[in-house]
């Protein structure tokens, strides 16, 4: 039997569709060292790593013109090998790695792999949600406390920045104190993104940075608006509750169901906090924001902070 030319047309679509297999997120790092190792070498950029008794500035002009020049090499590969609108660039990793996150197909994923100058490709997976203890358990409230000026001092001057499942502001925990005020944070560079519901940022002076990574749960369909909010909303708890066990106000009581269950604190109650939401609720989170969550840290946070 002849098979007639529509039929040849959408057999081809059919063989087509098969042929590149449905999209993935991948993470992918390539040659050229992030900017906490770069020593120089490329022709006009100067070296962006530091001695481990410098400051790393990641605002400066050394710094964020090598950071642009890797995400442009990022975006010229993909340009190279694949046609535009075959794929999607999710995240471009530049401080601790020198790569990038991108949703494309199993057969694209091959080719990248064979691409000169790539060093991997390895398929995205999920990560789980994990806990800690409490400051009594610790011994802080008669050890490093007391020591430090008392609760109300402990942790002053000091941003605790949490990659987990957001913040839910409005508990007591996290409300700042009018009667004795935060001071300007000279050395955290984050930002507050604004809750699309309220219209209102997240942050109060305890809570000084919000933010939220979720393009590659919804490039690979997983993120749900509704249940997982489009904001450093807490959907889960499980952020709150790190948030509080970490940098909680003292003394906030902890009640439910209408039973008494004492006072909460945190281990460093005059700490402030910084959220980066990379972690949800149905389904715990995907690697590529996870790391992008974590490259955005080091870009708010000076990088003598979080390597001493």
């Amino acid at each position: 039997m002849k098979a007639s030319g529509l039929g040849w047309a959408v057999l081809l679509v059919l063989l087509g569709l098969v042929v590149k297999g449905k999209a993935e997120i991948y993470i992918v790092t390539v040659e050229g060292e992030p900017i906490i190792s770069y020593k120089g070498g490329e022709n006009g950029f100067e070296a962006t790593a530091v001695e481990s008794d410098e400051k790393l500035d990641t605002t400066s002009e050394l710094v964020t013109s090598y950071a642009s020049h890797l995400e442009k090499k990022h975006d010229m590969l993909l340009g190279m090998l694949f046609e535009h609108g075959s794929y999607k660039k999710l995240y471009s990793y530049k401080h601790l790695i020198n790569g990038f996150s991108v949703h494309l197909s199993p057969q694209q994923a091959e080719t990248l792999k064979r691409a000169p100058g790539v060093k991997s490709v390895e398929r995205d997976w999920k990560v789980r949600k994990l806990t800690t203890h409490t400051p009594q358990f610790l011994g802080l409230p008669t050890g490093v406390w007391p020591a430090g000026g008392g609760f109300d001092r402990a942790g002053e001057d000091i941003v605790i920045g949490f990659v987990d499942s957001g913040i839910y502001p409005h508990h007591p925990s996290f409300a700042a104190h009018h009667d004795d005020p935060y001071g300007p944070v000279p050395k955290y560079r984050g930002k507050c993104q604004i809750d699309p519901d309220t219209k209102r940022d997240f942050c109060n002076g305890k809570i000084i940075g919000a933010q939220y990574f979720a393009e590659a749960a919804k490039a690979a369909g997983a993120f749900n608006p509704t249940i997982d909010f489009a904001s450093p909303m807490d959907g889960d708890g499980h952020g709150s509750h790190t948030a509080a066990i970490a940098a909680g106000n003292n003394g906030i009581p902890v009640r439910l169901h209408g039973h008494e269950f004492g006072k909460a604190s945190g281990m460093a109650p005059r700490a402030r906090i910084a959220v980066y939401k990379a972690i949800y609720r149905l389904f715990g989170g995907f690697v590529a924001d996870v790391v992008a969550a974590i490259d955005q840290v080091c870009h708010d946070f000076y990088l003598e902070y979080l390597f001493p």
